[in-house]
C-alpha cells in the first residue's frame, strides 16, 4: 500500500510479530524493524529498497564494572540472499546489484536507536520470447542478520573510561529479515512499461463518493457511488435479465494485515480479473450498455439521481464490474450493474483505473490469475 507522506509503495508481511525481529546479540537484545518499498510510481525501475531500523530493547546480563550507557554497539547487515520463486519459460535471472550495506551505531541504553538506513537492490534478467513464456520474474528475497566482530569499526566498544573496552570475537545474530516476494515484469502488465510489485499485497483501486470522509471525498462521485451500490446490493431484481447477485471486487481487509484481501463470505469479496483484451472489453460493453438487448435497456434504463434531475449534466452508461474484466456483463450478467451516471465522472474513473492497473502491474488473466479489488467504503485508509 502507499507509504504515508510518500509516492512509494511499501509492504509488511502480516505474520505475527513481524516486521519486528527481536534477537540477542551477545549481551544485548536488539529489536530490528525491516521494511521494503518499491521506488516512486511511474519510474519503471526494476528495483527494491529495503530499510532497517535497529533499537536496543534490554540487556541479558550486566557487564561487570562497565556502564552500558558509556558504550556503543556497531552493527552491519550481512550479505543478501536471493532465490527465484518462479520464472516464466525463456527467462534467465542475473545476480542483483546491491548498494553498499549500511552500518549502525547504537548507544547501549534501553531504547537506544540508530537512524533508519536503506539498501537498494536492482534486478535484471534476460528473456527469450521464442520460449513461449512471458517477460517477468518472481523472486524470494531476504537480507541476512546483523553481525559484529573484529573488523575495524565493528564491535561492542567503550571508547572512554579506564581501561577502554571492546569485544572483538565474531558474532552473528539470527535476526534475518523475513522473506519478501517480489515480481518484476517488462511489457507484461502493459506494453512499453516495466516495474516491480509485491504480489502478496492485494492491489486495491480506491474510490470515494460524497459521504466518504477524507481528502478523496467527491472524487468521480457519481460513478464511485454506482460501484459501491453494485457491490453491496442485488438491486434490479425485476424485469428481464435481473441482477440477482452482489457484484464482485469489494475489498475487505483480512484481520491482522495492512493490505491483504479477505475473500471469505459471499462472492462479492472475490477479486476482479483483468482481461487487457479489446474483444472482451467490447463484448462486455455491448452486453451491459450499447446493444438493444443490453442489461441497461432490459432493466428499464436506470440512472443516477444526478442524471434524473431537471437539466441534468451529460450522462453516459456505466457498468460494474468494469468492462475490462472477466466478470463483466457478457460473462456474469446476474452480478453486473448498468446505469447512466455523470459522463465526466464515468470517463474520469476510467482514466484513474487505467493508471492504477499500470502502477500496480496487474497481470492479464492469460498470463496468470492476478485479482484486484475496488474499495469505495474505506476499508483501507
Amino acid at each position: 500500500m502507499m507509504k504515508p507522506g510518500s509516492d512509494k509503495y511499501e509492504f509488511y508481511n502480516p505474520t505475527a510479530n513481524w516486521p519486528l525481529q527481536t534477537k540477542t546479540i551477545g549481551y544485548v537484545v536488539i529489536e530490528s524493524k525491516f521494511a521494503a518499498q518499491r521506488p516512486g510510481l511511474g519510474d519503471g525501475q526494476l528495483s527494491m529498497e529495503y530499510t532497517i531500523t535497529p533499537k536496543v530493547v534490554s540487556f541479558r546480563k550486566t557487564l561487570k564494572d562497565f556502564e552500558p550507557g558509556q558504550m556503543t554497539l556497531t552493527l552491519q547487515p550481512t550479505g543478501s540472499v536471493v532465490a527465484a520463486a518462479h520464472q516464466s519459460p525463456g527467462v534467465s535471472i542475473q545476480d542483483p546489484v546491491f548498494s553498499s550495506l549500511p552500518t549502525f551505531s547504537l548507544p547501549l541504553v534501553s531504547g537506544g536507536t540508530a537512524p533508519t538506513q536503506a539498501v537498494l537492490a536492482t534486478y535484471s534478467w534476460t528473456f527469450n520470447p521464442q520460449a513461449g513464456g512471458h517477460d517477468f520474474i518472481s523472486l524470494a528475497l531476504k537480507l541476512g542478520g546483523f553481525n559484529y566482530g573484529p573488523a575495524p569499526g565493528k564491535g561492542l566498544v567503550r571508547p572512554h573510561g579506564n581501561p577502554p573496552f571492546s569485544i572483538t570475537e565474531s558474532w552473528s545474530s539470527e535476526a534475518t529479515m523475513p522473506t519478501y516476494y517480489l515480481r518484476c515484469d517488462r511489457n507484461v502488465a502493459r506494453q512499453n512499461s516495466s516495474g516491480c510489485v509485491f504480489p502478496d499485497a492485494s492491489p486495491v483501486f480506491k474510490l470515494a463518493w460524497p459521504s466518504y470522509p477524507g481528502p478523496m471525498a467527491n472524487t468521480f462521485a457519481d460513478a464511485a457511488r454506482h460501484v459501491y451500490e453494485a457491490q453491496i446490493s442485488d438491486a434490479y431484481s425485476g424485469g428481464e435479465s435481473p441482477k440477482t447477485k452482489k457484484a464482485p471486487g469489494r475489498f475487505k481487509l483480512l484481520a491482522g494485515t495492512r493490505a491483504i484481501a479477505d475473500t471469505s463470505g459471499d462472492s462479492s469479496f472475490q477479486g476482479l480479473e483483468y482481461a487487457y483484451d479489446d474483444a472482451v472489453t467490447n463484448s462486455n460493453r455491448s452486453a451491459s450498455c450499447t446493444r438493444s438487448s443490453s442489461l441497461w435497456n432490459l432493466r428499464g434504463r436506470p440512472m443516477s439521481a444526478a442524471c434524473a434531475a431537471p437539466n441534468p449534466p451529460t450522462c453516459s452508461c456505466d457498468e460494474y464490474p468494469f468492462a475490462s474484466t472477466y466478470q463483466g456483463g457478457a460473462y456474469s450478467p446476474e452480478s453486473t450493474s448498468a446505469r447512466l451516471v455523470v459522463a465526466a465522472d464515468n470517463s474520469g474513473m476510467g482514466r484513474l483505473l487505467s493508471q492504477f492497473l499500470l502502477d500496480q502491474r496487474v497481470f492479464p488473466r492469460r498470463v496468470e490469475i492476478d485479482p484486484y479489488w475496488v474499495d469505495v467504503s474505506g476499508a483501507i485508509r
